[in-house]
């Protein structure tokens, strides 16, 4: 590096250092506000780089920004990324603005994590879908042997609303031809028996259960209704099966099963 160089580089960090000594008002004669202008395609620092003002400070990150795209954080890093990490009462706001804003948490390929509200020091108030509008809220996945946990303590969990299931491929009523209704599941449904003589009327379920369900059945119609004394309901892991007095009619029954640990 030839002198000129080295002279230049001198004065440019010079010119760096008055700017940052007057844009935080260091200086004998403080300047209330100044502006720092940085064309560069990129500012590296060999070592820890701090950002700091005085308690009052407001710190504006591509405020101007449109179209751009604004990244924080390394592409392959390991240690930790930190926002809003404070022993004062403060708010971290994400995605507030008026446009329709995607936020995305996770979404990456890896085997994420995501903990919220996970600390055990004081009671949590955690807020989803909230606003006074027609929010649609969805918790889970139907891909796989996937598990969601609600958990309540010894408190209770309770439902405004209705409480709606969705229809399951996969079920197989029995014996013969009888048949279920097209929005049945494993929870919920409808089962018509075959019309020639049985005395059993079942459904198999699209999935196994850790243990046999707690089935509750009733009658669909008047026709059924004069074998509510003579039925009786067993249950396994796979199934729900009706017993009843012997009959040939297609006689309807309503199911409802709640597994259990």
């Amino acid at each position: 590096m030839n002198k000129k160089s080295i002279s230049m580089r001198k004065s440019i960090l010079l010119i760096l250092a008055v700017a940052l000594l007057v844009g935080l008002g260091m200086g004998a004669s403080a300047v209330v506000q100044a502006a720092l202008t940085i064309k560069a395609d990129a500012i590296n620092g060999d070592t820890a780089v701090s950002i700091n003002g005085i308690a009052t400070t407001t710190y504006a990150l591509g405020t101007s920004t449109t179209s751009g795209t604004i990244v924080i954080g390394g592409e392959a890093q390991t240690g930790a990324l930190t926002v809003g990490s404070s022993s004062g009462a403060n708010t971290v706001n994400v995605g507030t603005g008026a446009g329709a804003t995607t936020v995305n948490v996770a979404t990456g390929a890896g085997g994420n994590t995501v903990n919220i509200a996970t600390g055990a020091t004081a009671g949590k108030l955690i807020k989803i879908g909230t606003g006074l509008v027609a929010n649609q809220v969805m918790i889970g996945t139907r891909t796989g042997a996937a598990s969601t946990t609600i958990q309540a303590g010894t408190g209770q969990i309770m439902f405004k609303g209705q409480l709606t299931t969705v229809a399951t491929s996969g079920l197989i009523a029995y014996p013969g031809t009888a048949t279920t209704t097209a929005t049945s599941n494993d929870t919920a449904g409808t089962v018509t028996a075959q019309a020639t003589s049985h005395v059993y009327t079942g459904v198999g379920f699209s999935a196994t259960y850790g243990t046999a369900p707690r089935c509750v059945v009733t009658p669909g119609d008047v026709v059924t209704a004069a074998f509510a004394t003579t039925t009786y309901v067993g249950t396994t892991a796979t199934s729900v099966t009706i017993y009843h007095a012997t009959s040939a009619e297609a006689l309807v029954f309503t199911y409802f099963c709640v597994g259990t640990e």
